[in-house]
């Protein structure tokens, strides 16, 4: 962390802590890649031209990611939530095999 904060400053070392807590990332290492992903420039890329001239010309509707946010958070399903198919066991008692005490019980 010393090495990080000699490099990129207290301030930067600061923010990147926190969004580092924030994602529940614990450790020097994911701070420095939210470093030097802060340091790294991104270019914006011009778009993809088609062979096409008509695959050029489409537009499409803007994204709404609400519906993939809602489908991400929502709730787990907790193992007793499902289908009772899915829990179950396929194997019978019976086919358990038998300990000592067992073979006491039934006369063995």
């Amino acid at each position: 962390m010393f090495e990080l904060i000699r490099d990129y400053g207290p301030e930067a070392v600061a923010s990147a802590v926190q969004k580092a807590h924030a994602a529940r990332a614990f450790g020097a290492d994911y701070i420095a890649n939210i470093l030097r992903q802060q340091q790294t420039r991104r270019d914006v890329q011009p778009p993809v031209r088609l062979r096409q001239p008509e695959l050029n010309e489409l537009a499409t509707d803007p994204l709404s990611l609400a519906e993939y946010d809602a489908l991400i958070l929502q709730p787990r399903k907790e193992s007793h939530d499902l289908p009772s198919s899915e829990t179950e066991s396929t194997q019978s008692d019976d086919d358990e095999p038998t300990t000592r005490s067992d073979s006491r019980r039934r006369g063995e």
